[in-house]
């Protein structure tokens, strides 16, 4: 493997974690979701059952995919943090995401402890969604203050950092009214896959940079 400096793990870790989070996450939505009424908890927890290995699998890879795309964004926040107006931002960029990733990491937990148990009752999707849909707030909201602390710097500045800023600005809001209107939470949360796509192409621009300049 030969000598592995933080800098190209971390543009490594911000290019595939992030793919690797969405191809999971929408063979979740688009395979072992698919049909499934949102806000039915009764038809989620039997579809999650019925997905066995592929829901075991994704549930798995997602929250390490995501600890590798965290890693490359600190490595980020790190350069920016003491060295002017970003510095403030990334003080609450960090707990801020840490907190997400730990909910996201409990959250997956539970499709495989259905899988397993799947006597278990509905009461685990209503923990798995409450869960889920906080760390979803706190890691759209951390990602907005990670791109506008990046704004900050003259080697971020330009259009798609700006871009960035704006998905995530829509990210936020569908986040929480997903979560506050189970009603509309399949349209948000679909809206909410879409700029993951913007800000995987973001991400990957990012890693290839610092790969580059490694």
């Amino acid at each position: 493997m030969g000598n592995m400096s933080a800098r190209r793990m971390a543009g490594l870790s911000i290019i595939w974690g992030p793919v690797i989070t969405l191809v999971c996450y929408f063979a979740q939505q688009l395979v072992i979701l698919a049909g499934v009424d949102f806000s039915d908890a009764l038809a989620n927890k039997d579809a999650w059952v019925a997905g066995g290995s592929l829901t075991i699998i994704t549930s798995l890879i997602i929250p390490i995919a995501l600890f590798m795309l965290v890693y490359g964004v600190f490595y980020i926040l790190d350069e920016i943090r003491g060295s002017g107006n970003g510095d403030a931002l990334v003080r609450y960029a960090k707990p801020m995401m840490l907190i997400a990733l730990g909910g996201y990491v409990y959250s997956n937990g539970f499709p495989i402890v259905l899988v397993n148990n799947p006597d278990m009752g509905v009461d685990v999707i209503y923990s798995q969604w409450s869960i889920f849909s906080m760390s979803g707030v706190f890691f759209t909201l951390a990602f907005l203050i990670t791109f506008s602390a990046m704004g900050s710097r003259d080697e971020y500045r330009g259009t798609f950092n700006t871009v960035a800023t704006w998905v995530a600005v829509l990210a936020v809001v569908c986040s929480i009214i997903g979560f506050v209107n189970s009603g509309i939470g399949s349209t948000t949360t679909q809206i909410v896959g879409i700029t993951y796509l913007v800000h995987t192409a973001y991400a990957i621009s990012l890693g290839r940079g610092m790969l580059a300049n490694e």
